[in-house]
């Protein structure tokens, strides 16, 4: 074993260099001195996450709001007059309350309602309570 002569650092009879310091000098060790035993590894401890990176938890909530975005594209081509309606009020409960996918919610809020309002004036027109120019545009002849 080696004394580093500028820190005192203990080293290894093969290094060169000390390894604290890096300097090239040495003295011999006493006999009595054992080498140091290997300190068991330690290991690493994770870094907290920060708060911007963590999502919130899946809720309910949550999957209210994917039912109400996929009924609200099936309400457009079939069975318009029942999923509509629960596809509105499940993206608003899903705006509402959800943690997650709030522009989803929102999206399914505006196609439903969309989509309800072209059934409301088809229905309004075949009915006769609407007049023509309404449904075609006011300039069309």
């Amino acid at each position: 074993m080696k004394i580093c002569k500028k820190c005192g650092a203990v080293n290894k009879d093969e290094n060169n260099f000390c390894n604290c310091c890096g300097a090239p000098e040495f003295s011999e060790a006493p006999a009595d001195m054992q080498a140091p035993q290997p300190a068991m590894p330690v290991p690493p401890v994770p870094a907290p996450m920060p708060a911007f990176f963590k999502k919130p938890d899946f809720t309910w909530f949550d999957v209210f709001t994917i039912f109400s975005f996929v009924a609200s594209i099936i309400g457009c081509f079939v069975i318009g007059l029942i999923l509509d309606p629960i596809a509105l009020a499940a993206g608003i409960a899903g705006f509402t309350k959800g943690k997650r996918n709030r522009a989803l919610a929102i999206a399914a809020i505006v196609i439903a309602a969309i989509s309800l309002l072209i059934r409301l004036f088809i229905t309004l027109h075949e009915n006769g309570v609407i007049p023509e120019w309404v449904i075609t545009g006011a300039f069309d002849s």
